[in-house]
């Protein structure tokens, strides 16, 4: 009823110009044009955009077809996937649908990752989004990554489950932290419920959140689905950072 009443179509979700309510994902053809769409050179272990690769004697260039971090040092999830490249636009957007109380994006979102999930050939058996602490839930009113699993779940026609993996802690910001310190920070933060532990034993199961920089959440999430017997964790993000070498726009 509230989207009959109100479409969030009406106005560009980058931008917030009015515009035609058929065009798709609430976002209006400047921006759909502007965002950077991670395409034809990403990683092909975590999805994260790759640079142009560089020539090397005789016109010939650089193929490798991992990003630096998965070369070294490998992911515990089996395939990642992403739809935009966190540029400024990008990091606005989500700023706005994380901490602006702008939940409907995540219908938007889900929709853009399901057609990537869809284009990738990538299924699932569950899609659990990662989870929040629940009294920093009740704090922001939502979390954003579960809006985005239940509208994947939704176009997909995949079984969605919010209770399989625990957030038994609040932690800190990841945003701030480095790498080593990101990992310090989840140190027994995370579990899989006890309870529905069965739930993951020989399914492949589909991770959801809204960002990916190092992989830090998604990889110990994904090590603690493969320890309850999962046979493939999969990751899925709107957005992803680029890897150590910064791509130029």
């Amino acid at each position: 009823m509230q989207e009959w009443l109100f479409p969030s179509n009406l106005y560009c979700i980058c931008c917030g110009k009015a515009m035609d309510i058929r065009f798709p994902y609430g976002l209006c053809g400047d921006c759909a044009e502007n965002l950077h769409w991670v395409t034809d050179r990403f990683c092909l272990l975590c999805g994260k955009p790759l640079p142009e690769p560089e020539s090397r004697g005789e016109g010939k260039k650089e193929t490798e077809s991992l990003c630096a971090d998965c070369r070294q040092n490998g992911r515990a999830f089996d395939k990642g996937v992403t739809c935009v490249w966190y540029g400024l636009l990008e990091r606005e957007l989500m700023q706005r649908f994380k901490y602006g109380g702008q939940a409907w994006y995540g219908e938007k979102m889900g929709q853009l990752m399901a057609e990537k999930l869809q284009r990738e050939g990538l299924r699932a058996d569950l899609v659990l989004p990662v989870p929040m602490y629940p009294g920093k839930e009740v704090r922001r009113g939502y979390n954003q990554a579960k809006l985005l699993a239940e509208e994947i779940s939704r176009k997909l026609d995949i079984p969605a489950e919010y209770n399989l993996l625990l957030r038994k802690k609040e932690t800190a910001a990841m945003s701030s932290l480095s790498g080593g310190e990101r990992r310090g920070n989840l140190l027994d933060a995370l579990a899989v419920n006890p309870e529905r532990m069965g739930m993951a034993k020989g399914k492949a199961l589909l991770l959801v959140d809204d960002v990916f920089t190092t992989g830090t959440t998604v990889e110990s999430c994904a090590e603690l689905l493969k320890q309850a017997g999962a046979s493939a964790v999969y990751a899925a993000t709107f957005a992803a950072t680029a890897g150590r070498t910064e791509i130029q726009w």
